[in-house]
């Protein structure tokens, strides 16, 4: 490569002494000799650089040309890291679109809390809006307590998604909601009163709203049962 780019410099280079590089052909005598370089005045013309300021010319070229072969190297070993990098973000996959409207009526079943007896919570992530149904059953039938139940959606950073609990079914008048911004947490509570001699259980209806994002990520969704709360948004 940098012999290339020598032999174009000198090309361009139209005083400089072409056979001080070498570049030249040699010519045969008339008598089978080896004569010196052919040159534009012909056979055994003078070097074109055979005045008093050669030397100086062809030092000059010399620094000419060296100069731009280390200025292109730098250029090419420079720009190499620059273009490994570019290439690496535009070979990363891109976000999951998160806005896919989903349907109240294909919620998935993310199961069953109890509402007024210790149990496990129920957690999910996903990076899209999602509908989710969860039952929240009634298990302590010695006493009257309320059945009660806590919903917190975290947002990852730089992404906005809301929280919408309906109580029943879908398009129930019945629901409640946050709506805290990016990388925020998003809490809902719910609550029904308990009724002697009656069992209390009811389902809730968890909607995953995307509102929006300048980054990529997971939300985080918790459903934890049996929690102290003065709302009774399912009565």
């Amino acid at each position: 490569m940098r012999s290339l780019l020598v032999l174009s410099l000198l090309l361009l280079a139209g005083g400089c002494n072409f056979d001080h590089y070498g570049l030249l052909p040699e010519q045969e005598g008339p008598d089978g000799a080896v004569d010196g370089p052919v040159a534009d005045g012909g056979i055994d013309a003078p070097p074109a650089d055979s005045g008093p300021d050669a030397p100086v010319i062809d030092a000059a070229v010399d620094a000419s040309v060296d100069a731009a072969v280390d200025a292109a190297v730098d250029a090419a070993v420079d720009a190499a890291p620059d273009a490994a990098a570019d290439a690496a973000v535009f070979d990363a996959p891109p976000c999951a679109d998160p806005d896919v409207n989903p349907m109240c009526v294909d919620r998935a079943v993310l199961g069953t809390v109890s509402g007024d007896t210790a149990s496990t919570p129920l957690t999910t992530s996903g990076p899209t809006e999602a509908w989710y149904l969860v039952n929240i059953d009634e298990n302590n039938g010695a006493t009257l307590e309320s059945v009660t139940a806590q919903v917190d959606l975290i947002s990852p950073p730089g992404v906005d998604f809301d929280l919408f609990v309906t109580c029943a079914a879908c398009g129930d008048a019945r629901t409640v909601s946050s709506t805290n911004g990016a990388g925020m947490t998003d809490t809902v509570q719910v609550g029904r009163d308990d009724i002697a001699f009656t069992n209390v259980s009811y389902v809730i209806l968890i909607e995953i709203r995307w509102i929006s994002a300048t980054a990529c990520g997971d939300w985080a969704l918790t459903v934890t049962g049996d929690v102290t709360t003065t709302v009774r948004p399912c009565n």
